[in-house]
């Protein structure tokens, strides 16, 4: 028996930051899509109904997101100088990365 599993990663939120600084930050794409097929082979024992469940496993990732902001002081009235720049946390996020597929097999009884 053969099953197709698509796996995908996935990103919760951006906070205006682009999927290529998100994927270079976490260490790998987001939205891509990887199909494959995987072969099953079940020694079944008894003549009888079976269920199989099958599905992905994902590892989640947690990220927050900053943004570097300074601040203009006004010296005198002719004079402005720029404080030290400081980072302020704008968001956080979640990405989804696929790992693997599993799948079980449970034998169905009659009620």
């Amino acid at each position: 028996m053969g099953v197709q599993i698509d796996l995908t990663s996935k990103v919760s939120s951006t906070f205006g930051m682009t999927y290529g600084m998100i994927n270079a930050g976490l260490g790998f794409e987001t939205g891509k899509t990887e199909s494959f097929k995987k072969k099953v082979e079940l020694n079944l024992k008894d003549k009888t109904h079976y269920l199989i469940r099958a599905g992905e496993v994902y590892k989640q990732y947690q990220f927050d997101v900053y943004e570097q902001q300074a601040e203009f002081a006004w010296v005198t009235s002719t004079d402005a100088r720029c404080k030290p720049y400081t980072w302020v946390k704008i968001g956080s996020g979640t990405a989804l990365k696929s790992w693997t597929s599993m799948y079980r097999i449970t034998k169905v009884t009659k009620p």
